[in-house]
């Protein structure tokens, strides 16, 4: 989805439904404790000289792999 859509609380609805995602969100969002139940994983592009961060409740994977998973999303259509 894009990251204009992503809030909060959708997060929740989707957590709730026990959904498991990987979704870019606005760099303006607050990340503080409030919601401390997502992980949030920040990236930059050297190149362009950008920052991203993707919030995720997938617990078990290491940041690289989350990564590569928002990376990767024609993979999961692939299937």
């Amino acid at each position: 989805m894009d990251r204009g859509f992503a809030s909060w609380e959708f997060l929740d609805e989707l957590s709730a439904t026990q959904t498991r995602f990987v979704v870019q969100i606005k760099n303006n969002m607050k990340t503080e404790l409030e919601h401390e139940r997502y992980r949030v994983v920040w990236f930059c592009d050297l190149e362009n000289h950008s920052e991203f961060r993707l919030a995720t409740n997938l617990q078990l994977l290491t940041n690289e792999e989350i990564g590569e998973i928002y990376r990767n999303p024609w993979q999961i259509e692939i299937l």
